[in-house]
């Protein structure tokens, strides 16, 4: 089955520098072990600047593959039969879940993984 990617750039200042402008680079993470591990090694100088969700047509409806800005991924449980889902929130308020199908009035947030309040630098 294919799952949804995270794809976010970084910018590093410091000493990889171009003309006093940081430099930024782009990253495709496959994982949210491995995203989260990005988002904890933040710090002066090294930076999220934004987060896409890269998500297949399956599970955003299209048929293909589309990027869409991420602003909140919520572990979640669903009351009912007591399975984890990720509950991806996107820009203009509509959401995703990866996993079984369940029906977001049944889903209950366990944790934030990703905000774009907490995690993004502005």
């Amino acid at each position: 089955m294919l799952v949804a990617l995270f794809y976010f750039s970084k910018a590093y200042i410091g000493d990889k520098t171009i003309d006093g402008e940081g430099i930024s680079s782009a990253l495709l993470i496959t994982s949210t072990p491995e995203f989260e591990r990005i988002l904890s090694a933040q710090r002066e100088g090294v930076w999220v600047e934004g987060v896409l969700l890269v998500s297949p047509g399956h599970m955003n409806g299209s048929g293909h593959w589309e990027m869409e800005r991420l602003e909140e991924l919520r572990e979640s449980i669903d009351d009912r039969d007591g399975f984890q889902h990720y509950l991806y929130v996107l820009e203009g308020g509509h959401s995703y879940i990866e996993g079984a199908y369940s029906d977001l009035s049944r889903l209950r947030t366990d944790r934030v993984v990703f905000s774009i309040e907490e995690h993004l630098r502005r």
